[in-house]
């Protein structure tokens, strides 16, 4: 039996593209994770919302235009270290993750 979530989980989702990002969405909202989550598209947005919040989870697709999942983990790891990141990606292999 699956304990109920009491609280909203705010979850900061770097990705560009606009149908993946539904996806992640609709998958939380099936599987009856109650969040809040911030969309953004660029690094300058990703600092940006990394600066003005604390989030509980950072999801990141590993190729946004100009920057990268890399890029991103190291932004995270000093800005906001405790807070878990997540690659949610197609193009990326299993070994760069286990590296990271």
């Amino acid at each position: 039996m699956r304990k109920e979530q009491t609280t909203t989980l705010e979850i900061l989702h770097l990705e560009d593209d606009a149908k993946d990002a539904q996806l992640i969405r609709d998958i939380l909202e099936e599987a009856g994770i109650r969040c809040h989550i911030e969309l953004v598209k660029s690094r300058e947005r990703y600092e940006a919302a990394l600066a003005k919040k604390k989030f509980d989870l950072i999801l990141c697709d590993y190729t946004v235009p100009s920057f990268s999942g890399t890029g991103a983990l190291l932004i995270a790891r000093g800005v906001a270290p405790d807070t878990p990141l997540i690659f949610v990606t197609e193009t990326i292999s299993w070994r760069s993750t286990c590296f990271s």
